[in-house]
Formats: C-alpha cells, structure tokens, sequence
C-alpha cells in the first residue's frame, strides 16, 4: 500500500485544470509508491459529478467537500487543510497546484526521505532578484514581513509542498490561525505566512520540481529538465496557445473537456493568440525580462544556487521547449 499521497485541493471552477495535472500525475508516478487524490471544496453538481468520473478513469481518488469557509475567503488557504483532506493512512504529502503539468517522473521526488519537520519546496522565482529589480508591491510586502537577502535563499513557492504528513498538520495550524489573526498583512495569502511563520522548518529542492513555465523562453533554464511546469504567470495554456509554449500543453485541456463537456460547460477550445497587439507585447516582455532572467549571471545564479535536497537524476546539458512537451517554441500552433 502506498504510504505517500499527491494531493490536489480546489473547487468546481478550477477543476478542469486541476483534473489534467492530477490525470498526468498519475501516470508519471508509481502505484505503489503514491496515490494520487483531487479534493474539491465546493457544492456537488455536474462538474463534480463528471470530475468523478474523469479521476475514477484514471485510477485517481476524488472528493466533494461541502465549502466550509465563509465567502470570500481566500481558497489557496486550503492547502492548511491538506494533512486532514489526505487523511491518516498516509505518512508523506506531495501538494501540486492545479495550474501545473506534470512532464516526468514523480518518482524521485516521492521517494525523497523528508525529516519530520521540514518542508520541502523550490525557492519562487522573484527570490533571485535584487531589491531594485523586485517588483515595487512584492519589494514592499517583504519589507513589512522582514523578508531579507538571507530569508529569500528559502523563500519557496507554495504550489510544490514535500513533507510529512504530521509537520503538515502541525505547521498549517499555526499558519491558518498567523493569517486569521491579521488577514491584510500577507500579500502572497499562504506563501507568506508559510514562508515567514515556519521559516526554519524550509528546504529547498532543485527547479525542476517546480519550474515556471515562463521559463520555456529561455533555454538554458531548460537544461533542468522539468518534471513539474507552474504556470505562475496571469497567462494560462487553457485560455490560449501563447508563447513560449504552444498547442502541446494546451491539448490535454481540449482532450479532458471533450471528454466530459460537464466539467467545464462554458469553456472553448483556446486559439492561437496572434496579432501585431499580442506580438508587441510579447516582444517588450521578454526584452524587459531578459535584464532579469536572460543575463549569463542570473542563469548561473538560479541553476547553481545551493539546494538542501539536490534531487539531480536527469541532469542534461541543454534542451527545448519540445524536450519537455511543449513543442516547438515558436509562436504558432
């Protein structure tokens, strides 16, 4: 019996999303290593219904939970309720965001043999720029938090969780009630106060295991081989094939609402995004980002920053975009 669990947490509208990552993980990781279950915190009705059927297809557990926050609360914080949503037969926890791929194997990563105590994560990317090169809110959140130079080599984005079951449970309840008793002071809701509350309980994991997908656009971040891809940004595969990735990671969006039209009855198949509008902006954003993420410094900085769990069994020099499933890397379709 497996004693790990790749667990999804979301509600009925990010469930098509959430549905493809959960299907891929499934196939990318052993049965008797993990199991993998989608938990939905939402009203049961037909999205829920056929969500059902897509995870019993795939050998994947799913569960409706009635919404037991209050309206308007922010539904990220459900990652505080992953440890109980799992439940006790486990005694590891793997947490994936909804808006991720999984491209290669989970393997490692579940085998990883965490400490009690210690999450395990991959640093955000916003954590190698300088002060000056930050964001002005995000420069500004970490100044109220006490975010320094040395707390952002482990500060880590929390839609990638490895730990224990028990310091899940344990930690998250300190977390949950750090942002009830000040709501407004956490820009990034769970990230931070996990990041700021638990500081010392952090270690950091290799970026494959959570790379930003925005990352396609350059290739020598590509050299990690990805075997998790984040869609981080505001631009999302499901809502249109847009550079730097294209109509391969759309696809299993298109193939899963097919599929089941119920799990997603408002949605339509993507298009490409074109046109000389889209084209400039793509061309500003990656010349501008290029001074943070293209330079020769920054590159050595980010694929050989110091990691607690080095996790490095496919290291290769150099790939594509169509290396890690997303075809060709140019703009078409």
């Amino acid at each position: 019996m497996a004693t790990c669990c790749i667990v999804y947490a979301t509600d009925a509208a990010y469930l098509l999303p959430t549905l493809v990552s959960a299907r891929q993980a499934r196939a990318h990781a052993s049965p008797d290593l993990a199991d993998v279950a989608v938990h939905c915190i939402d009203t049961e009705d037909a999205r829920t219904a056929a969500a059902a059927e897509a995870c019993a297809e795939a050998g994947v557990t799913f569960a409706c939970h009635p919404p037991f926050f209050r309206a308007g609360f922010p539904k990220q914080l459900a990652r505080f309720l992953l440890a109980g949503l799992a439940g006790s037969s486990y005694t590891d926890i793997l947490y994936l965001d909804g808006d991720t791929q999984v491209v290669d194997s989970l393997d490692p990563l579940i085998g990883l043999g965490v400490p009690a105590g210690v999450v395990a994560g991959v640093r955000d990317p916003l954590s190698y720029l300088r002060p000056f090169e930050t964001p002005a809110r995000t420069q500004a959140n970490w100044n109220r938090l006490g975010i320094g130079r040395m707390a952002k080599t482990r500060y880590i984005n929390a839609g990638m969780q490895r730990a224990r079951r028990e310091t899940l449970e344990s930690l998250s309840r300190d977390c949950l009630d750090a942002y009830l008793a000040q709501p407004d002071r956490y820009l990034y809701l769970d990230q931070d106060v996990l990041n700021t509350q638990h500081a010392d309980h952090i270690r950091t994991l290799p970026l494959r295991w959570n790379f930003p997908a925005w990352m396609m656009a350059y290739p020598a971040y590509c050299a990690v081989r990805p075997a998790v891809v984040h869609f981080m940004s505001r631009q999302k595969p499901w809502a249109g094939v847009t550079y730097p990735w294209g109509r391969a990671f759309t696809q299993p969006y298109e193939d899963l609402a097919r599929a089941w039209p119920a799990l997603a009855p408002d949605w339509q198949p993507p298009l490409p995004v074109t046109g000389a509008a889209h084209d400039t902006r793509q061309w500003l954003r990656q010349h501008v980002q290029y001074a943070h993420w293209g330079r020769r410094t920054r590159i050595e900085d980010v694929l050989g920053s110091d990691v607690d769990f080095p996790l490095h069994p496919d290291m290769a020099a150099g790939c594509s975009a169509h290396d890690i499933g997303a075809g060709s890397m140019a703009r078409s379709a």
